[in-house]
């Protein structure tokens, strides 16, 4: 899943993935920055599960927002908009 700055419209794709695994949330936190303005992003994708080696991400039309409890959370990053 890609995002959309939020100053330039930009695609970015992530460049980082940190898996979250706690009791009663699993999530990838996302970071990338957009190739055109060098803006700086984070979002989070929800996980279902793991499959063998990888993980199974829920859908979601838009990336969900990042927030401070996050322990990844980056304070001089963004959030990331829908495409």
């Amino acid at each position: 899943m890609a995002a959309c700055c939020a100053v330039c419209g930009g695609i970015i794709v992530r460049d980082r993935e940190t898996i979250v695994l706690s009791e009663h949330k699993w999530y990838a936190h996302r970071a990338g920055s957009c190739p055109d303005c060098g803006n700086r992003v984070q979002w989070h994708r929800t996980l279902a599960g793991r499959l063998g080696c990888g993980y199974l991400y829920l859908y979601s039309p838009r990336p969900l927002p990042c927030s401070q409890s996050c322990p990844h959370y980056e304070q001089t990053a963004s959030l990331a908009l829908q495409i």
